[in-house]
């Protein structure tokens, strides 16, 4: 077993090697040398508080709280280790879910469950990329969001960069199963590893808690409708983007212009506010290295971005946790979707970045930031049946228009939980 990893290792790391050459050699940056893996401060270093998380959309109040200590996770164990959380705010638990961000040299060895009172406890993942194979996944850290709404499981995840297992995904079982309980006391998180060899450590992790006096009733299943299987919307064009960062400046512009609204993209990027915060403003220097996270130079979040787009006249909306099923109706009714991903097109390095927490300075709120976000134009889909293979989007970049698979994309659109502008409430 130990050479058989040593031997995928090496044959990876060479394949990471130059896709990663290829893909940073093809940017316009300042300068690669300043590329790394971007970091805020980190959610342990907060102290124990409880700060409101912006979400969007909910009756109820949700809180972000997180532990605060690094716990070794010990080799071939499966009692693992486990790190508790007290809550305190009081009400129902209404929903609940969880980031957790691990260093770990074999992320295919390790599975993750949650406990709280008598609750059968719930697994989120379980030795992720083992589907196939005996040994998993052999790539490094975990940095992901456990949420029920979302339709990927990490369990056959395993990416490249900045870290294998990357993105908001659903949990093995519902985290469901905790609605309706008291959300005060004890929160337990259990992480083992299953094989010997590899170590690592949970640096941290974060429970989001939605929490009201009574339970909401059931959100109503959307009735289903009939879309084509495959859709795009013909002819679109785009122009070159102008600043490094400013992608949701120059999609902005290349989207209205559809629309029949002509906006310069330096227009356009200097109307819009400048913010610590990229859920209120653009934070940092539209031409500085991109890949970075705030407060350093980030780029703008969607809502302050169809707020400008209405002041145009054009009929914006903004989302969070929009639904695949609703950018397809978008795309079947003949209109373009701006949607805010991570990475880029170039040496298939799609997946790059991972979501964490950020709080901006002096604000008493949280918001989920991401590494490489970019805004691109969603103009049309594919399902598996008309591709003879697994579903395709088609996307526009600036001037670039690319295609990408489904669940590519649906990983790399979770990072920023799935945040959209349509041109339909």
């Amino acid at each position: 077993m130990k050479d058989s990893r040593n031997y995928l290792r090496l044959a990876v790391a060479v394949v990471i090697l130059a896709a990663l050459l290829s893909y940073f050699s093809g940017l316009s940056m300042k300068s690669t040398s300043d590329l790394k893996i971007a970091r805020s401060a980190p959610a342990s270093s907060w102290g124990e508080q409880y700060l409101p998380l912006i979400t969007g959309g909910s009756a109820s109040t949700s809180y972000l709280t997180c532990s605060q200590k690094e716990k070794a996770i010990p080799d071939n164990s499966p009692s693992g280790v486990v790190s508790s959380i007290s809550f305190a705010p009081a009400g129902l638990v209404t929903d609940v879910n969880v980031y957790i961000e691990v260093e770990h040299t074999w992320v295919g060895d390790l599975s993750a469950r949650l406990s709280h009172q008598s609750v059968t406890p719930v697994t989120l993942f379980d030795r992720p990329g083992t589907t196939g194979t005996q040994i998993g996944c052999g790539q490094a850290d975990i940095q992901a969001i456990f949420d029920d709404g979302f339709p990927l499981s990490a369990e056959d995840r395993c990416g490249v960069y900045p870290v294998a297992v990357g993105g908001v995904f659903a949990p093995m079982q519902p985290l469901s199963q905790f609605n309706g309980t008291l959300a005060q006391g004890d929160w337990s998180l259990m992480v083992a590893d299953h094989q010997a060899e590899d170590i690592g450590k949970l640096i941290t992790w974060c429970l989001e808690i939605s929490v009201n006096s009574f339970l909401p009733p059931a959100t109503p299943t959307p009735l289903p409708v009939t879309l084509p299987p495959s859709a795009t919307i013909a002819p679109i064009a785009g122009q070159p983007q102008q600043y490094l960062l400013a992608s949701e400046a120059r999609a902005a512009a290349n989207w209205a212009a559809f629309f029949g609204v002509n906006i310069a993209e330096s227009e356009f990027f200097n109307r819009l506010p400048a913010a610590i915060n990229p859920e209120m403003g653009f934070v940092g220097d539209p031409d500085d290295v991109w890949g970075m996270l705030p407060p350093d130079s980030y780029g703008i979040h969607a809502f302050p971005v169809a707020e400008l787009l209405r002041d145009y006249g054009l009929s914006a909306f903004a989302r969070r946790f929009a639904r695949w099923e609703e950018l397809k109706k978008e795309i079947a009714a003949g209109r373009p979707v701006i949607v805010w991903v991570t990475g880029r097109s170039r040496a298939g390095v799609y997946e790059s970045g991972a979501p964490q927490y950020y709080r901006p300075p002096s604000e008493q709120v949280a918001v989920v930031v991401a590494q490489f976000e970019r805004a691109v134009i969603l103009t049309g889909y594919a399902e598996a049946e008309q591709t003879g293979a697994e579903g395709k989007v088609f996307l526009l970049d600036g001037s670039e228009s690319y295609e990408r698979t489904l669940s590519e994309f649906l990983a790399s659109w979770s990072m920023l939980r799935n945040q959209a502008i349509l041109a339909q409430p």
